[in-house]
């Protein structure tokens, strides 16, 4: 089964019916309908939902489409994590880079989504949540890593060679 976590405007524009959905968003939909995908709904798209609808001067309507989604087959809610292991992490990677702060705030958004996105794959396969998101810091820790090695690789390349054990003088 393929699991999808749709955002804000994806919903939206389904759930009205508006013509914006890309084809893969529109077969993901269908697909859920009919049992082949799940779709995960984190509460920030509900919150996000409920602006869209107060835009529209729907927002007296927010309570209905909170049931609606809650019994409807085709969504299940992402509850949000709170993790001081994420924070922690997300502070020793972000803590390094170079550059004005909004740099950083916006590494650690993607950081934070790229996370969260791969605990959420793993939670599809029936692991808990917070062993879902040790899965993924350690996914992304190994990314790293091998990112680092090739760095390492490619500067020693360019000083004459692969590194190597070396040998002190005398």
């Amino acid at each position: 089964m393929n699991l999808y976590l749709p955002d804000t405007h994806a919903v939206y524009w389904h759930e009205f019916r508006i013509p914006k959905l890309s084809t893969i968003a529109e077969q993901a939909f269908r697909d859920a309908e009919v049992g082949n995908a799940e779709l995960l709904i984190h509460p920030i798209v509900l919150a996000e939902f409920y602006w869209l609808l107060k835009k529209a001067g729907l927002e007296a309507d927010f309570p209905r489409y909170v049931q609606y989604v809650d019994r409807s087959p085709i969504y299940h809610y992402e509850p949000i994590v709170m993790n001081d292991e994420l924070e922690r992490y997300l502070d020793r990677a972000c803590r390094g880079i170079a550059g004005p702060r909004a740099l950083r705030e916006h590494v650690r958004r993607e950081l934070r989504e790229h996370l969260l996105d791969a605990a959420a794959e793993h939670r599809a396969h029936g692991i808990s949540a917070e062993l879902a998101l040790a899965k993924a810091i350690e996914a992304q820790d190994r990314g790293r890593l091998a990112e680092a090695v090739r760095q390492f690789e490619e500067a020693a390349g360019a000083v004459g060679g692969p590194a190597g054990p070396t040998t002190r003088p005398g």
